[in-house]
């Protein structure tokens, strides 16, 4: 497990102490389906490297946007 494939399974802008422990109590090991317990890892991932896991969610926030708006587009005025 590295940074970015958390981030690929969790998303980002998760919180540390407000989502993502929750989570991991919810999940229990017994009980998981295959999808359930890659989500597990990943958060007990996450939560012992925090730091990592914070700068690929930045890395992924500073990127472009996938497209611009069209130039053509003439807005109202106010």
């Amino acid at each position: 497990m590295n940074a970015q494939e958390a981030a690929d399974i969790l998303g980002v802008k998760r919180r540390r102490h407000g989502d993502l422990l929750e989570m991991l109590r919810a999940l229990y090991p017994w009980l998981n389906t295959a999808e359930d317990e890659k989500r597990r890892v990943a958060v007990r991932w996450v939560l012992t490297h925090w730091k990592e896991y914070q700068d690929e969610c930045a890395r992924r926030s500073e990127a472009p946007p996938a497209r611009a708006p069209s130039a053509s587009v003439r807005r109202r005025p106010r």
